[in-house]
């Protein structure tokens, strides 16, 4: 039965009999069973108080019964097990993301031929764009649009929106930014000069555990000044250790250190550290999550162990 129903019959009877025999007749004729519950609830509220017998409040009651059968016999996520919500009772996992995992692991992995097609049909896709733009017929094709790099003015034919053609590109104008703030600090006189990283990364914690496990003295985050002082280069050291009459500036390396101009600054500033009489030695990070990048970092690990053996 409808809200509008249940309302009509409530404003054209006269008392809580008529209203309850009508809505026997009603629900024996639909053969709806579950708004049997209804009744229950007419027979418990007083008919004088109109305000109580309305559609509004009887789909509320409805709700509330509904919820705590819900309760006693929940759904759970196929994907990760937790409790779906009573307004999401109607789905098989509790989000989104849940449901294309879950999706996923129903069908698989995607097969070669699979991805050859998605790629072919992206190419195809771009070239029709490129063919589009160049007779004049419109921007927009099945998704492919057309981006200028922000950083170099390149030219980019993409299914999404970006800024920049490559992460390199990215990165230089992040410096630039940087750099001109700075600069733009330094002639209004705010400057506070060049001060350590408050936050140290997971990579360095890790490793900072691997030296005190070994009993490694080491300094974090020294400062290093090349030049005249306040004047010439500054750096910060990540470990720097003293061992065996040797000194040692222990780098770790993230991804950032990969971009070219990254490359070429860090040349440089190894070249002032040692000629400063400390050695530079670099690991590259990588992710320690699965078998293969566990293994490797330990192989890390004992090669610069023997490094300061040496």
């Amino acid at each position: 039965m409808t809200k509008e129903e249940i309302q009509n019959i409530y404003d054209y009877s006269k008392s809580k009999t008529e209203i309850i025999n009508k809505l026997n007749i009603r629900l024996n004729q639909n053969r709806d069973n579950i708004d049997k519950d209804i009744l229950v609830y007419f027979s418990q509220i007083d008919i004088t108080n109109r305000e109580q017998i309305t559609a509004k409040n009887l789909n509320k009651h409805w709700l509330e019964i509904q919820k705590n059968n819900y309760e006693l016999n929940p759904k759970y996520c196929l994907n990760c097990g937790k409790k779906i919500p009573f307004e999401k009772r109607h789905l098989k996992c509790c989000n989104q993301s849940c449901a294309n995992s879950y999706s996923n692991k129903i069908k698989g992995p995607r097969t070669k031929e699979t991805k050859q097609k998605i790629s072919q049909s992206i190419k195809k896709g771009i070239e029709e764009h490129r063919y589009i733009l160049k007779n004049g017929y419109g921007e927009y094709n099945y998704g492919i649009r057309t981006f200028i790099c922000q950083y170099c003015g390149k030219e980019i034919i993409s299914n999404k929106y970006r800024k920049f053609c490559s992460d390199e590109c990215r990165h230089n104008s992040a410096s630039e930014k940087s750099k001109a703030l700075r600069k733009k600090e330094i002639e209004n006189g705010t400057f506070q000069g060049w001060k350590s990283r408050n936050i140290t990364s997971y990579a360095e914690k890790f490793w900072k555990q691997v030296l005190d496990n070994n009993n490694i003295p080491y300094i974090r985050e020294k400062l290093f000044e090349y030049g005249n002082s306040g004047k010439g280069e500054r750096y910060f050291l990540d470990f720097y250790i003293e061992i065996n009459n040797r000194k040692i500036d222990l780098e770790i390396d993230g991804k950032q250190h990969k971009y070219e101009e990254r490359k070429e600054k860090d040349i440089i500033r190894d070249q002032y550290i040692k000629e400063s009489g400390i050695e530079v030695y670099r690991i590259d990070w990588n992710e320690i999550n699965s078998e293969q990048g566990s293994l490797k970092m330990k192989e890390k690990i004992d090669k610069f162990l023997e490094f300061i053996k040496q």
